[in-house]
């Protein structure tokens, strides 16, 4: 039996579920000094350490014009086989980053996910969308050429790499786990992890 006797028996029962449905991405995250992080909206309430969230397939942009939003699904539909700017949006960051704010959660994807991300783009609204098509006044922006080029850059494959990059990452899941800083320090200890977490 593992050392769990400082644990409460909600923080075991929390770890043991995270081990048996996270396995991928408990394995592709081993011993580094980022993990998956996503801000939820300032009227989110988390009553628990570990929550289990539904994915939305039905995702509205909350900035990023419609006919852009589709335009570029549309080009991931062909690549990746699906929107992946309808997917859970988060990043990599400091395993102790922002430990108390309570709009943050680390996030754990339940096996069977799939994820894109670009090397090269930190954040496509920033990054491609305002610096590139938005704000762009010397000529008329080729929005197609663009988005194909941002489209062309981005991967589904090497997790750690994603992670490492601290960009934005889509990930396509049934459910993911919002983990508090505190059950995350729990799951470090008690699977060996070897995070790089604060005391």
């Amino acid at each position: 039996m593992r050392l769990k006797e400082y644990l409460t028996e909600d923080f075991g029962k929390d770890v043991d579920l995270i081990e048996k449905n996270c396995k991928v991405y408990l394995g592709s995250t081993k011993g580094l000094k980022y993990l998956l992080l996503r801000d939820f909206e300032s009227n989110r309430v988390f009553n628990k350490d570990l929550e289990v969230i539904k994915s939305r397939t039905d995702r509205r942009p909350k900035d990023t014009p419609m006919h852009i939003h589709e335009k570029i699904n549309e080009m991931f539909r062909k690549k990746f086989g699906w929107d992946v700017r309808n997917g859970v949006f988060c990043e990599g960051e400091w395993c102790s980053f922002r430990k108390d704010n309570e709009f943050q959660r680390f996030i754990f994807p339940v096996d069977g996910f799939k994820f894109v991300w670009s090397p090269s783009v930190g954040d496509f609204f920033i990054d491609v969308y305002k610096y590139k098509i938005k704000n762009v006044s010397y000529k008329e922006p080729n929005i197609d050429e663009i988005l194909n080029d941002y489209v062309k850059g981005c991967k589904n494959t090497n997790l750690k790499d994603a992670v490492n990059s601290r960009n934005e990452i889509s990930l396509l899941c049934k459910e993911y786990y919002a983990v508090s800083y505190q059950l995350l320090r729990n799951i470090n200890y008690v699977l060996k992890m070897n995070w790089v977490l604060e005391n």
